[in-house]
């Protein structure tokens, strides 16, 4: 681009001591004619450096722009050696970088001639694209230099707007002219020279433009605007001031083209670049959103959403193949409108769409097709979704994208396969964890209205009901209540499958009447048979009489049970037995003792008592002492209201942060109930 400007142009670098020549055009190449090529000199080689030019280039050279002196360079040369000098900084993110220095013959030289003024302008449009906001001055910029360095008097800059159609970017002296003709394409938009010269007294020549020959328009240069990766433009200037173009006037129209594309090009890159980082956050985040799916739809409307809100395109839709022979049917959409949406439902079934999903691949969709043209002024994009989801994700844009945009798309495809097939499977695991819960939920057994129980049950895995804890309460064969408590160790899936068959065992030897230190010894020999060596749980069973209200109990390396009644807490210090299923030949002792009337027997997993409070408070436990203070507060509440109570503690006791299953079972005998008479179970 430097190269091509008339005018001597350098680029001086700023960083480095002396300010070496990094740039110079040919002009200044010719100006200082006999010493070589200037790149990688120091000016000071070439011609004489001031103290005025010194300090001019230190100014640029830290940030001040617009410094301007004249400067006498070498009288070797074949041109003028009296020149005007202006001096911009270059900038880029860490600072001056260079310093751009241009110049034009001072009046009377040999270069001149009447024409210095229009080199000038081209020097300094070239100069005004490294200013910061000049983007959007750009095209108007770009025809204002176009017409005053060919000395026209009006122009237009044409930007095609579709194929064979073009509008009006940018105009001077051209209000008459309708904004756009349709199925108009100057010829010079296509191959053939780059610069083409019109005149309406040329007999026999086609207009190259819609409004040529118009009044004004009778006399024409047109050159050619090939803007890198975008759509084709052309800069038309008329009506010369001197009645007609002097001998260079297409040679600086072609200079100021080239200076025109080059600062288009650059503006197009960054906003392709600009765009690309948006799409790829946007990418990031849609991504990041699919791992917290569980299921299928709200996969898809994960990627769907993020194409359109968080990448900023126009729509997306989403199709899987039909029966055989059958048109695509239409999953989803998002940011399509309704009417779009209607015919993206009935697109045919050897169209696009179709195809891409029988493994066809479309790089670019025909704008004819049903699909191509369902969205006017939109393009869609057709990925194949990989199996075993297959489908076509559909994306729909305003405007072209840059290339990696696409591969973006192809990644968010694979990504949403994976998604839904992980959330199927998802699907299918958590129905089988249902029908798990379903059976391991305890079965609470219809008491009689005088006898309350009360429970809370908390698991710490996500998404799953039961854990490790586990309590039951039913009636036995023999008329008695049993009611357990136990906690396996481990957490999560894995527990609870050693917690099923803790709970089936318990009912299957407990529900005959057996007495809890059997009960103990025979799931002790099943657990230990049927897990691994590193598998045990602690457990309290009791078994409660409901005529006396006699309490045999067993523990196996449990927390101590608890007593609430009118009388106080009291904690059952009883010597716990070997965990079950840690040694093959264990035993366990049973304790007996009279529930009595208003009397709560608590029970419940060190998920309680090793609660513990957060880091910055010494993760501290609960413990049994605070949890006896705890049940204290809560004597002479309902069944259901103490159990309450201590999960309510136990929450405010780690800041809501528990990271164990707990479960607290509390079953509390009547208080009017007259001695001897039976509670009859259901």
């Amino acid at each position: 681009m430097v190269d091509a400007l008339p005018s001597p142009v350098i680029v001086l670098d700023a960083r480095a001591p002396g300010w070496p020549i990094l740039i110079a055009n040919a002009a200044f190449d010719r100006v200082t004619g006999g010493h070589g090529p200037a790149g990688g000199r120091f000016l000071h080689e070439l011609t004489e450096v001031t103290s005025s030019l010194r300090d001019a280039i230190a100014a640029a050279a830290a940030g001040a722009g617009g410094q301007s002196l004249k400067l006498w360079l070498s009288p070797d040369g074949p041109e003028s050696s009296l020149w005007s000098v202006k001096l911009e900084p270059l900038c880029d993110g860490d600072g001056v970088w260079g310093v751009l220095a241009a110049f034009s013959a001072e009046p009377g030289s040999e270069v001149v001639q009447g024409r210095g003024d229009r080199i000038d302008v081209l020097t300094q449009f070239a100069q005004r694209q490294t200013g910061d906001g000049f983007r959007q001055q750009l095209p108007a910029a770009a025809l204002v230099c176009a017409v005053d360095t060919t000395g026209a008097q009006r122009g237009v800059l044409l930007v095609a707007e579709q194929p064979d159609q073009y509008g009006i970017a940018a105009r001077i002296g051209a209000d008459d002219l309708v904004q756009t003709c349709d199925a108009v394409q100057p010829p010079i938009a296509g191959a053939g020279p780059a610069i083409q010269a019109w005149s309406a007294s040329s007999a026999g020549e086609d207009p190259p433009v819609w409004f040529a020959g118009q009044p004004g328009w009778e006399e024409l240069l047109l050159a050619r605007l090939s803007i890198r990766g975008g759509e084709p433009g052309v800069v038309v200037v008329a009506d010369p001031q001197d009645g007609a173009w002097d001998d260079a006037a297409a040679q600086r129209l072609q200079v100021a083209a080239a200076v025109a594309v080059s600062g288009l090009d650059r503006a197009r890159l960054d906003d392709q670049l600009t765009r690309l980082q948006a799409v790829l956050q946007g990418a990031v985040s849609t991504t990041a959103g699919l791992v917290d799916a569980t299921d299928p739809a709200a996969a898809r409307a994960q990627v769907l959403d993020g194409l359109v809100f968080d990448m900023g395109l126009a729509g997306a839709a989403l199709w899987v193949s039909g029966d055989e022979g059958d048109s695509p049917v239409l999953l989803s959409a998002a940011g399509v409108p309704s009417p779009v949406r209607q015919r993206l439902t009935a697109l045919p079934a050897n169209g696009p769409v179709a195809r891409v999903a029988q493994g066809e691949r479309i790089d670019r969709v025909p704008e004819g097709s049903t699909v191509g043209r369902a969205w006017p002024g939109h393009r869609v994009h057709l990925v194949p979704v990989p199996p075993p989801s297959a489908g076509v994700l559909g994306v729909f844009v305003s405007d072209e994208v840059p290339r990696l945009v696409e591969e973006v798309f192809a990644s968010l495809a694979h990504a949403l396969a994976s998604a839904v097939q992980q959330t199927t499977l998802h699907r299918r695991a958590q129905s089988v964890l249902n029908s798990l819960q379903r059976e391991l939920w305890p079965r609470v057994v219809d008491l009689p209205p005088e006898v309350e129980v009360g429970h809370v049950y908390q698991s710490a895995t996500t998404g799953f009901a039961i854990g490790g804890d586990f309590f039951d309460v039913f009636a036995t064969a023999s008329g008695h209540i049993g009611i357990a408590c136990g906690d396996v160790s481990g957490k999560g899936i894995e527990a609870a499958s050693l917690t099923a068959m803790a709970v089936y065992s318990l009912r299957a030897y407990a529900l005959r009447g057996t007495t809890p230190n059997l009960v103990m010894t025979m799931m002790n020999g099943t657990v230990g048979a049927q897990s691994a060596a590193d598998r045990f749980m602690t457990m309290v069973y009791a078994r409660i009489d409901p005529l006396t209200w006699t309490v045999a109990l067993s523990l196996a390396g449990h927390p101590p049970p608890m007593l609430v009644g009118p009388d106080g807490v009291v904690v059952l210090a009883l010597p716990p037995d070997v965990p079950i299923g840690m040694l093959d030949d264990s035993t366990y002792d049973e304790h007996d003792f009279v529930l009595d009337p208003g009397q709560s027997l608590v029970l419940y997993t060190d998920g309680v008592t090793e609660a513990r409070k957060g880091p910055d408070e010494g993760r501290a436990l609960l413990g049994i002492e605070r949890l006896e203070q705890v049940l204290t507060g809560l004597v002479g509440t309902s069944a259901q209201c103490m159990a309450d109570g201590v999960w309510e503690a136990v929450q405010e006791w780690t800041g809501g942060n528990t990271t164990d299953d707990c479960a607290i079972l509390v079953l509390r005998r009547p208080i009017d109930h007259g001695a001897g008479e039976s509670l009859s179970l259901s």
